[in-house]
């Protein structure tokens, strides 16, 4: 029980204690180490940094009242209304009033929520989490590979989205210095990831022919295309639009692929972003190279696209994508290379200031992008999938050195 003669070496003690009596049987997820080393951790760090008193106190019993059969007054009568009140902000609500199992997003968002709303040491303090957490990833990552992510309910790209979340609570909170260091540590599980399963395999090339024909017809495309993006520009810049659906062809090219998925790279967002219907495409470059760009378009008027949450769009597009077959998935997976490659030049020229020619901020954005990788992987293409994510981990390093923005607030 706290008094005013305690030093804060007989509070850690007493924390401590607690805490290790509390997680006596529990281990870490998918090991054999004690989960007691993870709250001293994440009191460690907050320590190096230069944090003492309540925070670390709290650190250490963080997740006894989540995890464990401790209630919120306990800790309050024993440690203080403070410790108590940190601890509150970083613990998960598991269960609704009826004791169902709420959703792992629904939960996550609701912790961002309290977090935010909480105190700059409720924020660090979850940061310390995060990072702890992140880190030991990374270093299963190094010893045992991809299969570090069987230990979670969730995936890499629902991990990732949950990290780079907090680094942006974290910045809002004005410690860029903090959310820079969890920033590199994502960077690092994106790459672990892309480096195992990677390994070349034969591309897929779909019917369409080659030599002249196809010359021709890319041709027609390309001028098409041109015709349609003529007015249009790269988002923030004065770059010609028609350069990026040239670009998606070209990467495919250079991957070996050809016929109509190159049509369809060329023609990719005219249905989309131009008054051209899918119809009109398949009479003039033929129902295969329209039955792909309807995979790949969100074909919802605008009125109703305006309407609808952004990740509920691409959740959508995802399935769509997903259903559509390996020659679906590549053409997505070029799409969203080349959008990830001019990301990341604009972000090494602009910094932090790219985020905002965009709807959603970098969070999302690097959702959205590992998503496509997942899918990638899943379609038997881990090559593809992991040049994607060595992009997205360079986006998210320079996120770290110029201090990406968070998320929109709506």
């Amino acid at each position: 029980m706290t008094d005013d003669t305690s030093t804060p070496a007989t509070r850690y003690t007493d924390a401590l204690c607690f805490a290790a009596e509390r997680h006596r049987f529990q281990l870490r997820k998918g090991s054999a180490i004690p989960y007691i080393t993870h709250p001293v951790a994440v009191a460690e760090l907050l320590m190096q940094r230069g944090f003492g008193g309540d925070i670390i106190v709290a650190a250490l019993l963080h997740d006894v009242v989540e995890d464990c059969d401790v209630t919120l007054d306990e800790l309050d009568t024993r440690f203080g209304a403070g410790v108590a009140e940190l601890v509150g902000l970083v613990s998960e609500r598991k269960r609704d009033d009826d004791g169902s199992a709420l959703p792992w997003e629904l939960r996550k968002h609701e912790q961002l929520a309290h977090v935010r709303g909480g105190s700059p040491l409720a924020v660090a303090l979850k940061w310390a989490d995060a990072l702890h957490n992140a880190q030991s990833i990374r270093r299963g990552l190094e010893q045992i590979g991809a299969d570090v992510w069987t230990r979670f309910k969730v995936g890499r790209t629902a991990q990732v989205w949950w990290y780079l979340s907090v680094c942006d609570v974290v910045r809002e909170a004005g410690r860029g210095d903090l959310a820079g260091e969890l920033e590199q540590e994502v960077a690092a599980i994106i790459w672990q990831t892309s480096g195992h399963e990677a390994g070349h395999m034969s591309p897929i090339v779909p019917a369409g022919g080659g030599g002249d024909g196809f010359a021709r017809r890319y041709a027609d495309a390309l001028q098409f295309a041109a015709e349609q993006h003529a007015m249009q520009v790269r988002k923030g810049s004065a770059i010609p639009y028609i350069t990026h659906p040239v670009a998606v062809a070209e990467l495919l090219m250079q991957r070996g692929f050809g016929g109509d998925i190159i049509i369809a790279a060329l023609l990719h967002d005219v249905v989309e972003d131009c008054a051209v219907t899918l119809d009109a495409l398949s009479a003039r470059f033929g129902a295969g190279v329209a039955e792909l760009v309807g995979v790949v378009t969100e074909q919802e008027p605008d009125d109703v696209r305006s309407e609808r949450p952004w990740q509920d769009r691409k959740r959508d597009r995802l399935a769509s994508i997903r259903a559509g077959g390996p020659t679906a998935v590549a053409l997505k997976w070029a799409d969203a290379m080349h959008n990830a490659q001019a990301t990341l030049r604009d972000s090494e020229q602009h910094g932090s200031m790219v985020w905002t020619r965009f709807q959603v901020g970098r969070t999302s954005k690097i959702w959205w992008y590992l998503s496509i990788a997942d899918i990638v992987r899943d379609a038997g293409r881990p090559d593809l999938a992991g040049e994607l994510e060595q992009e997205v981990g360079a986006i998210v390093w320079q996120g770290s050195r110029h201090g990406a923005p968070h998320e929109p607030q709506r």
